[in-house]
């Protein structure tokens, strides 16, 4: 049934991921002063280089926010195939992997991407944590569509 709380928790999946999308991940920058001067802002489709405050560079990252698209759809996928519980863990497993893909692109792209290297500082966008709330709220919602395969199962027996 769709009012299970497991439906929230693939709802909230769901909302995380979408909301990745359009949020910011990081900003890497150097600190003069009390002034943060952006070297390097990504989010789920651009990582932008500046250098003094014009824009050098931009590197194309449209393949998180599909990636992310993707790991949404799923999960509403998810949600209402409410009716067969292990095609729902199946998707589950899906949108571990998906996700997990896109926290480890994000942290590819802060860690080892030459042109970001120089700067000083970070700023942790929102975009950087929706991803591993989802996977958070995605092991919740397993653990409840398992405890709820597994209750049908000991009343299946007892008949």
């Amino acid at each position: 049934m769709i009012q299970r709380v497991q439906s929230i928790f693939l709802a909230l999946v769901a909302i995380c991921m979408i909301a990745a999308i359009f949020m910011p991940t990081w900003l890497k920058g150097t600190v003069e002063g009390d002034e943060f001067m952006v070297v390097a802002l990504m989010d789920a489709t651009n990582l932008t280089i500046f250098n003094n405050g014009e824009k050098v560079g931009s590197t194309s990252t449209y393949y998180i926010a599909i990636i992310s698209g993707l790991a949404a759809i799923i999960a509403f996928a998810s949600l209402f195939s409410f009716k067969n519980r292990m095609t729902q863990v199946k998707f589950n497993l899906l949108n571990t992997l998906l996700i997990g893909g896109v926290m480890m692109i994000n942290i590819y792209f802060y860690y080892y991407y030459p042109e970001t290297q120089e700067a000083l500082k970070t700023k942790w966008g929102v975009g950087f944590f929706l991803p591993f709330a989802a996977l958070l709220f995605n092991n919740l919602a397993n653990r409840f569509i398992k405890k709820d395969e597994q209750l049908v199962k000991s009343v299946d027996r007892l008949r």
